[in-house]
């Protein structure tokens, strides 16, 4: 008994501080991605200003990608034995989800490499296949399987009186907040808001059971 114990404990300390690392690594990308313009001929001119900028940007996105991987997966972990469903459920959307994030980083990096290569003017015919995130636009609903899961999860721990559901109800607002096409400023706003929840959650989940 001691033993499951110490296991639960681990796997909670463990889950927290993945969450917290996985929505920090996020928020200093949007912090720091910029506003990307509809049309790709314009995106196309930011990138070729700004390339290593846009490069070490996404490459951060497929780290983000992992960390959300592996959060999700702990977070299950915790849930498991109070809330079984919502522990697969939510661990495998954001399975899926993390993957079509890793996608879209690396989807984006290729795009630079391509924007070199035109040297920054998109003939009509690429224009027409790229504006308004052309074919990116396929992994999206896949991507907010990432934020659906994250819901099923940390509702899960509110469900089960790991969390508080204060903190709880915040993380999801600000991983809504936090994605496209809403505005840039929301989504920054969104993920601090999704960061301090993190923090509140890591530190309920080392406790064990609310009252």
């Amino acid at each position: 008994m001691d033993e499951y114990a110490s296991a639960t404990s681990t796997t909670a300390r463990r889950a927290g501080a993945l969450l917290v690392t996985a929505s920090a690594v996020t928020t200093a990308v949007v912090f720091t991605h910029p506003d990307v313009p509809s049309r790709i001929a314009t995106v196309f001119e930011m990138i070729r200003a700004e390339l290593p900028r846009w490069n070490v940007l996404h490459a951060f996105v497929l780290i983000t990608a992992a960390l959300w991987l592996v959060a999700g997966l702990f977070l299950g972990a915790r849930l498991y034995a109070a809330r079984p469903r919502a522990a697969v459920a939510g661990g495998a959307m954001t399975a899926v989800g993390s993957m079509a994030l890793a996608g879209i980083g690396a989807s984006e990096i290729l795009l630079g490499k391509v924007a070199v290569g035109v040297g920054g003017a998109p003939g009509r015919g690429l224009a027409a296949q790229l504006d308004s995130g052309g074919a990116v636009l396929y992994l999206v609903p896949f991507v907010v399987m990432l934020t659906i899961g994250l819901a099923v999860l940390v509702g899960g721990l509110w469900w089960a009186r790991l969390v508080p559901g204060a903190a709880a109800v915040a993380f999801v607002v600000g991983t809504v907040l936090s994605n496209p096409p809403i505005p840039h400023t929301i989504n920054i706003a969104g993920q601090a808001v999704q960061l301090l929840a993190a923090l509140v959650i890591a530190r309920a989940l080392t406790r064990g059971p609310t009252p």
